[in-house]
């Protein structure tokens, strides 16, 4: 689904329910939302099992949709293209999403595996209930420099992390900065390394001291 290089274009999600997206890999593996500005102020849930698209270049409209996220045993994978040092998709797609809800899905927030690039924000909190299960691809960096030792939000990974689930993640480089509170979570967290130049640490960085 494009835009047509028209950004006044709005597909706005709404209903007396949450409204559902649905990808069904037996018909098509993945589907992608390109440039269109995504409204709405109930957020959705991702079903299906497959894979969910939302690609945004530096210079697009930024997604306005509002509320929560629900991934249920699927994957919402942002997308864009490197400006120089400069990808501004995960903050232009979900910069207004309150949270991301995790029933086996994953939340993919790696545009592209390029290391010198900054990657935006995300402040959307994340919740993985008791008995669930979630993954969450981190990029190489959110904010770059400005985000290293930083307790700010909106210099990192700004939501909270609440539930008792498990949650697994994925980090490739060192500056993929969390500076949201998660003491209140009481599961498991995962972590794994993959990628990235060769002889790097991969890292986790946590910016809140809770």
């Amino acid at each position: 689904l494009s835009n047509n290089a028209v950004d006044d274009n709005v597909l706005t999600l709404a209903g007396p329910a949450q409204p559902v997206i649905s990808v069904d890999p037996a018909i098509n593996p993945a589907s992608t939302i390109r440039r269109v500005v995504l409204a709405g102020s109930d957020g959705f849930v991702l079903d299906g099992g497959g894979t969910l698209n939302l690609f945004k270049e530096n210079t697009d409209p930024t997604n306005t949709i509002t509320g929560g996220i629900v991934l249920s045993n699927s994957t919402l994978q942002v997308q864009g293209i490197n400006v120089d040092t400069l990808n501004l998709a995960n903050t232009l797609a979900l910069g207004t999403v309150s949270s991301f809800t995790f029933y086996g899905g994953t939340l993919n927030l790696r545009p592209t595996a390029n290391t010198p690039v900054e990657y935006g924000n995300v402040n959307g909190d994340l919740i993985v209930p008791d008995g669930q299960t979630g993954m969450l691809v981190l990029p190489p960096r959110f904010s770059g420099f400005v985000g290293d030792n930083s307790a700010a939000i909106g210099n990192g990974l700004g939501g909270s992390l609440t539930g008792g689930g498990t949650l697994d993640i994925v980090t490739m480089y060192v500056r993929a900065a969390i500076v949201g509170d998660w003491s209140a979570f009481t599961g498991q967290i995962n972590v794994t390394r993959e990628g990235g130049p060769s002889g790097e640490d991969k890292q986790i960085r946590f910016g809140n001291p809770a």
